[in-house]
């Protein structure tokens, strides 16, 4: 997933699928696992949505 964020710039975040246990009952779920930030090179390509 890309996101843009006013501080950083464009933001590529890597999720992984994680199991839990809640009240005995596993559950699974989707944790962000680390956070690359684009160089501007491949930032450029991308298109700011509509504010």
């Amino acid at each position: 997933m890309t996101i843009y964020t006013r501080l950083l710039g464009w933001v590529f975040i890597t999720f992984e699928l994680r199991m839990g246990k809640r009240d005995g009952n596993e559950v699974w779920h989707w944790a962000a696992a680390r956070a690359d930030l684009l160089p501007p090179a491949l930032s450029e390509d991308i298109t700011l949505p509509h504010q």
